[in-house]
């Protein structure tokens, strides 16, 4: 496997030594990160376990000629999820288009399609999941800002043996003054639930015929700091936020809905927001708001849960099986809005 310019051999032998490194480098260079002043995407998944690639597409609207990218990935090999920091860095050009099999399994190479000569990424190999972040810059990093609002880009994570693929748009932060900053992106932001007139409202069908994932990102100032692992709270909730049920297809208000907590980034299935009897009373389908509470403590202990600038990304995917023996499958980001 190829990990930036490291030739990587074994999971459990690169990751502890590699993590290690990372927190070391960026020890000094975190003031760094935080006073630049790039423009940023971020893409709320990308998968390279097992059979899955992830191709990530970056379009470049600016002047810019050089990317930062940074991963907050797990290590498979452990039980917990250790919200890892990977970065590195590629070239752009202006108005560029640039392809990156991020796991490096297909292309042979940094770039797709092999056409493009004029721009390069950084993958981080197979064996992996979490989410993605790019910055765009000019000069010697970190300085050279570059305009808001000049990149964009979607990512295709594909199942090489089912055919299952789904598309994620990579989401611009118009307002970051940093390029760590993608907390105005989320909803329950700033340490605050989710209020009246900004729950968002999460739908799904019935479970055996249509399964529902929920891929859910803690988006916080310091998303893109190595050190930093952020946790929230997310929960199915009534009509008035208040966590713990959801309504069925007759507009019933069904309690049961489990609270649970996520650290950094998480796959939940409708059987983990619904579990035991719950699901079974969402045979037929149904929909709850989505309700959220931070659950960080400031490093020094002195602020409660709640209080911190964090929320979250929500991406539901649904998946179907095709008459041919394939797999269809959509992903709906929800960012304040339903989905």
């Amino acid at each position: 496997m190829q990990q930036g310019n490291q030739s990587i051999t074994t999971k459990r032998s690169r990751l502890a030594p590699l993590a290690a490194a990372i927190t070391l480098g960026l020890a000094g260079s975190l003031s760094a990160i935080d006073a630049a002043r790039a423009d940023a995407i971020f893409y709320p998944g990308f998968d390279t376990r097992d059979n899955w690639v992830t191709f990530v597409t970056v379009i470049n609207k600016s002047a810019a000629t050089s990317l930062h990218w940074v991963y907050r990935y797990d290590d498979p090999s452990t039980s917990g999820n250790d919200c890892l920091y990977l970065q590195g860095f590629g070239d752009t050009v202006p108005n560029d288009y640039l392809t990156v099999d991020v796991s490096n399994t297909l292309s042979g190479g940094m770039a797709l399609p092999a056409g493009d000569t004029s721009s390069s990424g950084f993958n981080i190999g197979p064996g992996f999941d979490g989410y993605l972040m790019v910055y765009a810059f000019t000069g010697t990093y970190p300085a050279g800002a570059t305009p808001e609002n000049t990149l964009a880009g979607e990512a295709a994570v594909i199942n090489l043996v089912t055919g299952e693929m789904y598309k994620l748009k990579a989401n611009n932060d118009p307002n970051s003054i940093s390029e760590a900053n993608f907390d105005d992106m989320a909803y329950g932001a700033f340490g605050s639930s989710v209020g009246p007139g900004m729950y968002p409202t999460a739908i799904f069908h019935a479970p055996s015929a249509v399964p529902t994932e929920f891929d859910v990102v803690v988006v916080d100032f310091q998303a893109a700091s190595s050190g930093v692992t952020p946790t929230s709270s997310i929960a199915l909730a009534d009509v008035n936020g208040n966590p713990g049920s959801f309504y069925d297809v007759n507009g019933n208000l069904i309690g049961g809905a489990a609270t649970v907590d996520v650290t950094c980034f998480d796959h939940l299935t409708l059987s983990d927001l619904l579990p035991g009897a719950a699901l079974a009373q969402a045979a037929n389908g149904g929909w709850a708001n989505v309700q959220i509470i931070d659950q960080d403590l400031m490093t020094a202990g002195t602020q409660p849960p709640g209080t911190l600038d964090r929320g979250i990304f929500v991406t539901k995917r649904e998946t179907l099986a095709s008459p041919t023996g394939g797999m269809y499958s959509g992903a709906t980001s929800g960012n304040r809005v339903d989905f």
